[in-house]
């Protein structure tokens, strides 16, 4: 069944520093309640996905806000897990006694800066997140890596793809971002083929400086400088939002 919201406007927009790059908020009203999965589908196409809180500076920032927010779990005994990227949490900030049991979704309460669990099938108003460039702190071979990025926003839907680096400001980003890595080293969207380098989404690369082997991927290391390595190791990875003009995509589809 299809759903659709009577007002769509966003009446907040949020800026705050996050691992080197701006991380905003859009926050809709009551007058656009609906569920958990809804509010997530809509994020992800109208935005980047349900909001993720990654730090106590961003959850301030929100502190007179309520509604959904990017956290979830499948049930009682499954982690906890952002929607965006699937990763656990790094800081959370539970309300006493929370979160309870059956309940699998995260809001934001109202009242200051705590977070509640409830019910996915409740009906609440909900934030949204816009990012250009995330970083996945899971570990995955080049290949996965890439299918990882473009099922971020569904199947058939590939608004992201792991990271090309093809300006200035693109490369301070994912050098920003890898300095926050689990790993060493974090996955681009570089590959060797056909004896050259190429960019994940199909523009060449010149890296005539990077030796490739037979298998090669390109990675960017803790240092910002990028090298070539086996693309069946395992690493984070940064994925990269293209535009929906490029990806061939509407930004907007009608409902």
């Amino acid at each position: 069944m299809s759903w659709t919201f009577n007002i769509l406007v966003p009446v907040l927009l949020l800026v705050s520093p996050c691992c080197g790059y701006l991380h905003n908020y859009v926050f809709y009203t009551e007058t656009n309640m609906t569920t958990w999965k809804k509010a997530q589908s809509f994020c992800r196409e109208h935005h980047t996905d349900l909001a993720i809180i990654k730090n106590r500076r961003d959850n301030e920032l929100l502190r007179n806000l309520k509604g959904w927010i990017g956290l979830h779990r499948y049930n009682n005994t499954a982690p906890w897990k952002w929607s965006k990227g699937d990763n656990q949490p790094k800081f959370v900030k539970w309300a006493t006694n929370e979160p309870k049991k059956d309940q699998h979704c995260g809001f934001k309460h109202e009242n200051g800066i705590v977070w509640i669990s409830l019910r996915c099938e409740d009906r609440h108003s909900f934030l949204c997140s816009d990012e250009s460039v995330v970083l996945v702190y899971q570990n995955k071979t080049w290949e996965e890596a890439l299918d990882h990025c473009r099922a971020l926003w569904g199947k058939g839907n590939p608004y992201f793809d792991l990271s090309s680096l093809v300006s200035h400001h693109d490369v301070n980003k994912a050098r920003e971002l890898a300095k926050h890595a689990t790993t060493n080293e974090v996955w681009t969207g570089l590959r060797f083929l056909a004896g050259r380098w190429w960019w994940a989404r199909g523009e060449p690369a010149e890296f005539d400086q990077i030796c490739p082997n037979v298998e090669s991927c390109g990675i960017l290391d803790k240092s910002g400088d990028l090298k070539s390595s086996d693309c069946t190791e395992r690493r984070n990875f940064i994925c990269q939002r293209i535009p929906p003009k490029e990806s061939g995509i509407p930004a907007v589809r009608p409902t």
